[in-house]
Parts: C-alpha cells; sequence; structure tokens
C-alpha cells in the first residue's frame, strides 16, 4: 500500500472510513514509519491542560479559517457537532497509546484549543492566540461567494486565480437513478484544472459529506467511481507524458456540511511545456459511482487558459548536466506567474549507486532564495524545521519512462524582475554504519553519556519509561508496556546528514527499533543538528543496551553545475 496523504490520515482519525478501508489503512500505520510520523508531528506528548484563552468563543467561520490554516494538521475535515464528540473521547490524564492514537488525541485536542479555549502548554497558547489575531487582521482577498474561497487560504494558486478572475460558475447538470449531480464551479490556469460539484438525492437535497462516496484506494479503484478527461476543441483525448499514470487527482471538501467536492488534474501531467497548452480545453467529468450505486453522470465543462498563458512568462533553459552517478539532470524550463516560480527538472537515472541532490536557486550576491532536494525528507529527516526546503509551494513528478523523472517545482517569494542562478548543491548518500556502544539504562536515568564517533558527538541521555496501554487498531483489544524514550542529541561530522534506523539490542539478544522524533538543523558553521527523542515500547526494560544506527547520510560538496535564469527584462 502507498503511503498516505493528508487527506486519507484525516478520514482515518475521525472513523470516516468504510470498515474493510480502516482496517487496511490501519494495518499499514502499523506497519510504516513515514505514516506513523506524519500523524506524530509536533505533540509528541499531551500534558493536563492548565491554562485558558481570556477571549471571546469565535465565530464559525473564524473557527474554520483558524482549523484549516493549522498546518500540518488535517483538522479542516471536523464540524462543530463533530468536535464536541471528540472532545469527549479525550482523556487528558492517560498519555498511554501508541503512535496512532497519540496522533488521534493530538488532533483532536487541537480541535478542542480552538473551540473551547484549552491550551496543552503556554507555548502553543502563545501560537492559537498569535494565530487568531492574524486570522481575524489578515484575511485573503477573495472573489464574493466563490466555493474556490474556502481554500484560498491554503492555496497560493487558488488564491491567484480568484484574483486574476480564472474561475468561472456553473449550472451544468446530469441526472441518473434519480440523483442529480450539480457542478458549480471551475478554475483553470497554465498550472491545473479544478472543479467543484455536488449531489442531490431524489426529493432534491443536497448530500453532505460527500468525500465518503470517493474511495481512497489506488489508481484503478478511483478509475471505477469517477474519471476525469481533458480534451481539445475536436474532441481528441489528451495523453498524459506519464507512463505509469500516476494519480495526481487532488480531492477536498468544500462547505460548511462538506457537501461539495472539489477535485483537480495539474495540466503539467500533459503538457511539460506551458506554450503548447491549447487556449481553450473541454473537461469531461463522469461519476460512475455514487454510495455504491451504478451511474452515469457525465458533464463536459469548456474552459479558456488563454488569459493565464498571457500572463505566464516562459523562460526555456535546456541545459543539461551529468551527476558523478551518471545520472542527467536537465533544467528545461522556468515558468514564471504572479507569485510563483515554477522549475521543470528533468532526471534520467544513471548506472551507478542512486544520490540524492539538492536543487538552490541563488541572487547576484549568491545569497539561497529557495532550495528544494529530493531526499525522502518525512521519513529520512525527522520533523520541522526541514533544512533543504526553503520557499517550495509545492512540488510533485511524472514518471515520463522506466528511467527518466520529471518534476515541477514550484517557489514562492523569488524576483519576477532581476536575474536569479540555478545549481545543484550538495549530493547525499545512503550508507551502512558501523556504530555501536553499550549503554547502561540505569545510568542513563542520571547522566549523560557522550560518544565521539568518526567526527561527529552523539549525546544520550534521560533515560525514562512509562506504563502505557496500547489499543489494536483492528480488533480493539489492549494491552500493557512500557514506552521507553530517551533523549538524543547529535552535532554531525561536516560530511555527515542524518543517523537513521536506530536499533537496540539487549543481553539476551532481544532487538528493539528505536524512533527518532526531533528536528534536523544546521548549526552557524554548516554542520547538521539532530535533537529529539529516541522512542520504544518494551514488555521488559533491560538493564543495558547496545545502540547502533545502521545508516548513515553522508554529503558530498563535489557538485559543480549552475545555470544562469533570465528574468530581468
Amino acid at each position: 500500500m502507498k503511503c498516505l496523504d493528508k487527506g486519507q490520515i484525516a478520514l482515518y482519525l475521525y472513523n470516516l472510513l468504510e470498515p474493510e478501508e480502516a482496517k487496511v489503512m490501519a494495518a499499514h500505520l502499523e506497519e510504516c514509519r513515514h505514516c506513523q510520523l506524519k500523524l506524530k508531528q509536533e505533540l509528541d506528548e499531551l500534558e493536563d491542560p492548565e491554562e485558558s484563552l481570556a477571549t471571546d468563543e469565535p465565530t464559525d467561520a473564524v473557527i474554520h479559517d483558524i482549523m484549516v490554516n493549522l498546518p500540518p494538521y488535517p483538522i479542516h475535515v471536523l464540524k462543530r457537532s463533530e468536535r464536541h464528540q471528540l472532545q469527549k473521547k479525550i482523556d487528558w490524564k492517560k498519555r498511554s497509546l501508541d503512535i496512532v492514537k497519540k496522533a488521534t488525541i493530538a488532533v483532536a485536542g487541537m480541535a478542542a484549543v480552538v473551540y473551547f479555549g484549552t491550551l496543552t502548554s503556554p507555548s502553543f497558547a502563545t501560537y492559537v492566540n498569535d494565530f487568531y489575531a492574524a486570522t481575524i487582521k489578515s484575511q485573503p482577498k477573495q472573489t464574493e461567494s466563490s466555493l474556490f474561497a474556502e481554500e484560498a487560504s491554503e492555496d497560493p494558486l487558488i488564491q491567484r486565480g480568484l484574483e486574476e478572475g480564472y474561475n468561472k460558475k456553473l449550472d451544468l447538470k446530469a441526472i441518473d437513478n434519480g440523483m442529480t449531480l450539480e457542478v458549480r464551479e471551475v478554475m483553470a490556469d497554465t498550472r491545473d484544472v479544478r472543479i467543484i460539484f455536488g449531489f442531490k438525492d431524489k426529493n432534491g437535497k443536497q448530500l453532505e459529506k460527500l468525500f465518503r462516496n470517493f474511495p481512497l484506494g489506488g489508481q484503478d479503484e478511483r478509475s471505477e467511481t469517477y474519471e476525469i478527461k481533458i480534451t481539445d476543441e475536436d474532441g481528441n483525448v489528451l495523453e498524459t507524458n506519464d507512463k505509469y499514470h500516476l494519480n495526481y487527482n487532488k480531492k477536498e471538501s468544500i462547505g460548511e456540511k462538506d457537501e461539495y467536492l472539489m477535485v483537480s488534474r495539474p495540466i503539467s501531467r500533459y503538457f511539460t511545456d506551458v506554450s503548447k497548452i491549447p487556449d481553450k480545453l473541454n473537461i469531461e467529468l463522469s461519476i460512475k459511482k455514487l454510495d455504491k450505486v451504478d451511474g452515469n453522470w457525465s458533464v463536459t465543462i469548456p474552459v479558456d487558459i488563454s488569459k493565464a498563458k498571457k500572463e505566464t512568462k516562459i523562460v526555456p533553459i535546456n541545459e543539461h548536466y551529468t551527476a558523478p552517478n551518471g545520472e542527467v539532470i536537465n533544467l528545461k524550463q522556468v515558468t514564471v506567474t504572479p507569485g510563483q516560480t515554477e522549475f521543470v527538472i528533468e532526471n534520467t537515472e544513471g548506472s551507478g549507486s542512486s544520490q540524492s541532490l539538492t536543487y538552490e536557486v541563488v541572487d547576484d550576491k549568491g545569497a539561497v532564495l529557495a532550495a528544494w532536494s529530493n531526499l525522502d525528507l518525512t521519513s529520512e529527516f525527522g520533523e520541522e524545521p526541514n533544512p533543504f526546503f526553503k520557499n517550495v509551494s509545492r512540488e510533485y513528478f511524472v514518471r515520463a519512462t522506466d528511467d527518466k523523472d520529471i518534476h515541477f517545482i514550484t517557489f514562492h517569494s523569488l524576483p519576477a524582475d532581476k536575474n536569479l542562478t540555478f545549481r545543484v548543491g550538495d549530493n547525499y548518500d545512503q550508507i551502512p554504519s558501523n556504530f555501536k556502544q553499550k549503554l547502561s539504562t540505569e545510568t542513563l536515568k542520571t547522566a549523560p553519556v557522550t560518544i565521539k564517533h568518526d567526527g561527529s558527538t552523539l549525546t544520550f541521555s534521560n533515560f525514562a519509561s512509562e506504563e502505557i496501554t496500547k489499543t489494536n487498531p483492528i480488533t480493539s483489544e489492549k494491552h500493557k508496556m512500557l514506552r521507553s524514550t530517551l533523549q538524543f542529541e547529535a552535532t554531525l561530522a561536516p560530511s555527515v546528514a542524518y543517523l537513521d534506523d536506530f536499533q537496540g539490542v539487549d543481553d539476551k539478544g532481544k532487538e528493539y527499533r528505536f524512533y527518532f522524533f526531533g528536528t534536523t538543523t544546521k548549526d552557524e558553521k554548516g554542520n547538521f543538528i539532530m535533537k529529539g527523542t529516541l522512542q520504544e515500547d518494551m514488555n521488559v526494560i533491560p538493564k543495558e543496551l547496545t545502540f547502533t544506527f545502521e545508516e548513515q547520510v553522508n554529503v558530498k560538496k563535489d557538485m559543480d553545475w549552475s545555470v544562469a535564469i533570465p528574468l530581468k527584462k
């Protein structure tokens, strides 16, 4: 099963899935560290609430704006009635669930914070207060009564589309089995096509929680439910550049009762060159199944992209670089629109070992304005702040052939009227590590242990454990365990970016896998700093553990390739 996105995690957290889907997702969460880290996020531990906000209860509109803008928690799917139910589920005095259930409490806790004024910590209180004030003072410019306005605060491309008038209200309908599909609004630019639609039942009542009718599975399962085709004015169906038909449809719930759904499809999946996009296209939306009822609800939506194309500046580049492992990097073009700059990078695999690269955009003084890496940052580099991303607003890729990927990386806050330079920064290799150190758990309770290893300084401290009750998400069976935590801080050698796959072995040979929850930053010398907690659940706490980390990510600073980006008129 593929890793879960934000929407899938939200549906799982709030028990909005069909039982079979929930079982599949729960089983994946039990095994996948990547998705566990997504759930974990910033609230690793919830303390007893001790403070309250001395403010009046915010309005429904402000509550909604706050909740949809608290990244990265997917709590925008909550409505007022559901927040009441979630508050009842929270047991503030039992910090005794596994990562999945802890994350459920964390998200629900945030919802309760916003709605009930109850805070988990003073620092979080300050954050919510500041955010609440910012929400009231600086609402984004929106087109009156547009359904897209709900997403504008989260998506700068939608905000720009509203400001530039790329959206169009519609009244398109299709009826089958007494159910009526109503397409309400469309927005199209050189990046995406977005459609907002809803359904009414046989009695003309608007269906609520529409997202429940659309699956979270793979492309085949989604294709059985709905399909989006893009055709030219002559009716020719456009073929995607993606050989593997990777799914880039995005779904977001819209409306106070989730009565609408926004689906989108990136235009770049069909055109890597914006100049080749026809001025006019037809979008065919076909819904094949609704609430397990087969049907045929189809509409054709004409869109005009000519205005968006005129406001889009295309800078062809087509400069190539061959990395040490034989990988060929081609900066194909740069596309500039108001507030957004997209880099199209084609990567062709080499014959050597796979490497991860970092790309940077710098000004004429060498200051780094934007950065992106194809490292698997979510699973490999812990929580924010992320030292490899800067000013990234969106990124995805198209797999064109077996050995060729095309990355579309969108940056914000880049000057559109100054010459810039695109360059390859460092590259990274994951290699095995030979670190091994025996540590006494009793000693670590009272005194830190610092170890030098290959130029890195590692400090372990504050070993602690507490009894928890773990709940099987499928069977609901409960059993008690001991959750052990160990503070970890490392100043890494100049050639090392990260340490991964922490393991411990006790004197009887039993193996434990510790998960790192923390941050990876850089100090003033440019060395990477790891700081956080190592965590594992055990039945019995051993007296000694032999610690290892199986892999480390090494930095190679031998890249020397840059390309001028002539944006200045």
